[in-house]
């Protein structure tokens, strides 16, 4: 650890990496309105029989600088 690092664990202060946020326009902003607003009569039933993926993007060869706040 640095000097300064070390004496800012010393006194209980730490730093974290940033959680990235994925952006989100005013469509998709109100594409997920629209949606939620369709399917807010759906019973727990309803809701049983559907199946929910993740999808995310994943780069390969980039060096992505990490924020510590």
């Amino acid at each position: 650890l640095t000097t300064a690092k070390r004496v800012l664990h010393d006194v209980g202060i730490y730093s974290h990496v940033d959680a990235k946020k994925p952006f989100i326009s005013e469509k998709h902003l109100l594409d997920h309105i629209s949606w939620c607003k369709k399917y807010k009569e759906n019973t727990v039933y309803d809701w049983a029989r559907v199946i929910f993926s993740d999808e995310s993007s994943v780069e390969i060869g980039k060096q992505s600088r990490q924020l510590r706040v």
